[in-house]
């Protein structure tokens, strides 16, 4: 079978069997892709000749070690995971009788603590992010809700109108793979998305999204991220503030206020705890910050010992 081929039949299987999201197709293939366009070049053949026989661990290998010192340990690892995904996938389908990415192994690399902002920060940025105008109202509802329930941008902006109830306080959201939650509205919210849909018929009565742009389309993923640094900008809160910096904040907040993981993990849509643990590194870390500056015996070893426990977690 011809590589791209292959690469189509993927596709199809992402899109309809797994139902991944249009994020997670794109960054699979874009990967494949981009392998693809390296197999041609370091087999010599032809891109419309070169088959999935053509593919051995060695080239797997070079591939990556030619990505090395030019892409973060992050990119490298998710380039792995989707070339040994589609070859998996080949040796299910019986579309291949051998796998080369079988013995690849993502690099190792150490996860840095995800952005998140302070509980002031984040008041400070809702309260400061509002107006009186048609797209300030707009945004302002954007951000109350990226924050309030911690949503993916994916999952904001995919948001229709009937998504929301907001007499019972809630949003139901599809994330990755499609998979439904019901997510609780905080009061701040509510009242940010009842201003926005009073006078969101001015811009599309007609568009079913809840979130639309001067034109009446569904505003991207692209889009939101851009008025979350604008308004973050605006506020005073930096530039460095991201819809994901949003999501960490309320999952942070929620665990530094009591909540258990299950419960977090729950409302993220996270499908592993352990990808929810990561939160519980950044609270001991914040509460040692307190513990350091504030009793008077601290001698600053146990913060110490604490961040040497938290990068031996991450290395694991």
């Amino acid at each position: 079978m011809l590589l791209s081929q292959a690469i189509y039949k993927f596709k199809e299987f992402l899109e309809g069997e797994k139902r991944a999201s249009p994020n997670t197709i794109l960054a699979y293939i874009r990967d494949l892709n981009d392998f693809y366009a390296y197999a041609c070049s370091a087999t010599n053949i032809n891109e419309e000749k070169i088959t999935i026989e053509d593919i051995d661990t060695g080239i797997i290998r070079g591939y990556l070690f030619s990505l090395f010192r030019i892409k973060k340990g992050s990119t490298l690892s998710r380039r792995v995971s989707a070339i040994r995904a589609f070859f998996g996938f080949l040796i299910k389908r019986n579309f291949a009788s051998f796998n080369p990415a079988f013995a690849i192994s993502p690099p190792r690399y150490q996860r840095g603590l995800p952005r998140y902002l302070s509980v002031d920060e984040a008041i400070f940025l809702m309260e400061n992010s509002g107006g009186d105008g048609i797209i300030d109202k707009r945004n302002h509802a954007l951000l109350e809700l990226l924050y309030g329930a911690g949503l993916r941008v994916s999952e904001a902006s995919m948001l229709n109108l009937d998504s929301l109830s907001l007499n019972e306080r809630v949003v139901r959201v599809f994330g990755k793979g499609r998979k439904e939650r019901i997510v609780p509205l905080g009061r701040g919210a509510v009242l940010a998305l009842e201003k926005w849909l009073e006078v969101r018929s001015k811009l599309s009565p007609d568009s079913p999204a809840l979130f639309i742009n001067r034109k009446g389309g569904r505003l991207g993923v692209r889009s939101i991220q851009n008025i979350v640094k604008k308004l973050s900008l605006k506020a005073g809160a930096g530039g460095g503030i991201s819809p994901h910096a949003l999501r960490h904040s309320f999952a942070t907040h929620l665990l530094d206020s009591g909540a258990g993981l299950r419960e977090i993990q729950e409302l993220l849509g996270h499908a592993s705890l352990r990808t929810t643990q990561k939160y519980t590194h950044i609270s001991i870390s914040h509460l040692w910050n307190v513990y350091e500056k504030t009793h008077p015996l601290s001698d600053g070893s146990s913060k110490e010992n604490v961040q040497k426990d938290e990068n031996e977690v991450r290395s694991k």
